[in-house]
């Protein structure tokens, strides 16, 4: 019996991965997911490289009051609004697609800038889920992620797929085999799509953002390299974990619930 270990989201993406016990997965994703975007310098989606620089910083979001709290790795806390300002524009994701996004209020680029010393601009998307990269839903198995941790010689967390659930299962790369099918999970239902390419950012350290653990090459030793689906990115090609999955019908999934695989292709 599979069962869901593991719910993870961020309300930044590229900021502080983190672990909740119950969502709900709405058609564009878990609610709340990357529905804040960090820019660079050149008005561009932070590239991986500069992820670790943000691993550390943990934010939450209240969306009735708007309020957004980030809380640094000394515990220190800072909130401030997260409401958007009127005006839109239009902002190039990755080559993928063009999102619409605006500017939010108070002093969120003076706060992160001075943190990590770079330029950076944080921007809310207009539409919900315009900040996940490119499908709704992320997931493994716990069996994938200890192969992969025998391969390293060390315990490999869960966190650095930032994936949104985490499936309790004996096979490893069982996931591999579900493309096309259906699952069931809470009241959820999910169609997985695609292998994921994986990055540099899976190297980071979750906590501090260091890039301490080779995990791409390890990967690239014993799995196949993917693309990733729809034709997005065509040139992109990496070693695969983990499997993309798109939402057929919404509904609440807590830690816990039971995973049924349903809707086998022929």
């Amino acid at each position: 019996m599979m069962k869901v270990k593991d719910i993870g989201m961020t309300f930044v993406k590229c900021t502080r991965f983190l672990s909740v016990d119950t969502a709900r997965i709405e058609m564009h994703g878990i609610d709340g997911d990357r529905e804040f975007i960090l820019l660079d310098q050149h008005g561009a989606p932070m590239p991986p490289h500069h992820h670790g620089l943000f691993a550390p910083l943990a934010f939450s979001f209240d969306p009735t009051s708007a309020r957004l709290t980030l809380t640094f790795p000394d515990g220190r806390t800072v909130e401030g609004s997260g409401a958007g300002s009127s005006a839109t524009m239009a902002l190039d994701y990755m080559g993928m697609r063009t999102i619409n996004v605006r500017d939010i209020d108070g002093n969120w680029n003076q706060i992160l800038t001075e943190h990590v010393g770079r330029p950076v601009r944080m921007v809310r998307s207009v539409r919900a889920g315009g900040g996940i990269d490119v499908l709704p839903i992320t997931l493994f198995t716990t069996a994938s992620l200890r192969i992969l941790s025998e391969k390293l010689g060390q315990a490999v967390d869960a966190r650095r797929f930032r994936a949104n659930l985490v499936i309790d299962h004996d096979q490893p790369f069982a996931e591999d085999s579900w493309e096309g099918c259906t699952l069931r999970i809470g009241d959820a239902l999910l169609r997985v799509r695609s292998g994921v390419p994986r990055c540099v950012v899976t190297q980071c350290d979750p906590e501090t953002g260091e890039n301490d653990m080779a995990v791409v090459p390890a990967l690239g030793k014993f799995r196949n390299r993917v693309q990733l689906p729809d034709g997005l990115m065509p040139h992109y090609c990496t070693p695969a974990f983990a499997a993309y999955a798109e939402v057929l019908e919404p509904g609440i999934v807590q830690r816990g619930d039971q995973v049924q695989l349903t809707d086998r292709p022929h």
